[in-house]
């Protein structure tokens, strides 16, 4: 048998650089590969930063679940004891009542079909592709 040795520095360069590896080579890969790309994602960056931090403290901070209509009146923030109340109104509209199971069957069927197939890992050929959820 043959000693055989091993060129550590090699190894090393054979590596790929930080910059392409991890968050850091994603980012630069899918949001600043080119001058449109890092503009853009630049002013949605800003636009999030700007937005998002007023819109999550009137929504779920300063907001009511389940209050009466005065109260709703008084609060700073969002009032979801409507949509709680008026729920059933929002998901069938004016279907008449007696009927609400035909749209809740296929609403359930729907979601089935859609996530089903993902959490069970089954499903056609097709969907296991490289990069799929499945």
């Amino acid at each position: 048998m043959g000693i055989v040795t091993i060129d550590r520095s090699a190894i090393e360069r054979m590596k790929p650089p930080i910059v392409r590896r991890g968050a850091v080579g994603w980012l630069r890969d899918n949001l600043f590969n080119g001058m449109f790309n890092s503009i853009l994602t630049l002013v949605i960056l800003a636009f999030l930063i700007r937005f998002f931090p007023p819109f999550f403290k009137w929504a779920l901070i300063d907001s009511v679940w389940f209050t009466s209509g005065i109260e709703c009146k008084e609060c700073p923030g969002a009032c979801w004891s409507v949509v709680l109340k008026n729920l059933r109104f929002v998901l069938f509209g004016f279907y008449p009542h007696d009927l609400h199971w035909r749209p809740f069957t296929a609403m359930m069927l729907l979601f089935t079909l859609l996530f089903f197939p993902i959490t069970n890992g089954s499903g056609p050929k097709c969907w296991d592709m490289p990069g799929s959820l499945a």
